[in-house]
């Protein structure tokens, strides 16, 4: 993983984030993820941050002082990259919710139940891998949680990061991958980050309802 020296703002974070999830009807403002962003604006982070509402809940739990980087991902680091813990990735992850997991279990036309993310993963990937396999470079940064150790969560880019990775096997994809990492000892206390011990609760929870099959809805 090469790691830019220089330090980013949760401003740059909440740009990347509303770059790869745009709302609808709002065409008049996405000139504030293009060319001419600046995450160095008041007035244009006050904005993206308004437009970026449905994620505030996420970005709180971010922990104050955390070290936020541009880093570029070589194809070594791609076995320490995580799905975030939710219940809706638990089988297309099979379990494990590592990335390089994803592409052998995640399955179209799959309804989880019980999940506070109700889409089907299978068919989100499947868009993606189309549109990345003719434009490669649109994969934008993947937003990352770290706590130093060996793991990092994917908080942002999960759909992406499994296209991406399916389009590796056969080269389609652009090496290195771009990503922000969000880094903070203290990120073992957020409930987002795998190496979390509310994430491997949560995990052992789906784990039971899995073996009863309560996590597939039926198609």
């Amino acid at each position: 993983m090469d790691i830019d020296d220089r330090s980013l703002t949760i401003a740059h974070v909440e740009l990347a984030w509303l770059a790869s999830e745009w709302p609808a009807g709002h065409e008049a403002d996405r000139w504030l993820v293009g060319p001419t962003a600046d995450p160095a604006d008041r007035a244009q982070n006050e904005r993206r941050h308004e437009l970026l509402h449905e994620r505030h809940h996420l970005l709180r739990e971010i922990p104050v002082g955390a070290s936020i980087r541009r880093v570029r991902l070589e194809r070594a680091d791609i076995p320490s990259l995580f799905i975030v813990p939710d219940a809706s990735w638990y089988l297309d992850t099979g379990g494990s919710f590592s990335l390089v997991s994803a592409p052998n279990h995640v399955r179209l036309g799959r309804r989880p139940q019980d999940s506070q993310l109700r889409v089907n993963h299978g068919e989100r990937i499947a868009a993606f891998r189309t549109h990345l396999a003719r434009h490669p470079h649109d994969a934008g940064d993947l937003i990352l949680l770290s706590a130093g150790g060996a793991r990092h969560t994917i908080l942002d880019g999960n759909h992406r990061a499994v296209a991406m990775l399916q389009l590796d096997v056969v080269r389609l994809s652009a090496i290195p991958w771009s990503a922000i990492l969000i880094s903070s000892p203290e990120m073992t206390g957020v409930r987002l980050h795998i190496e979390s011990d509310a994430a491997q609760a949560a995990i052992d929870t789906w784990r039971a309802w899995a073996e009863q099959g309560l996590l597939d809805e039926p198609t």
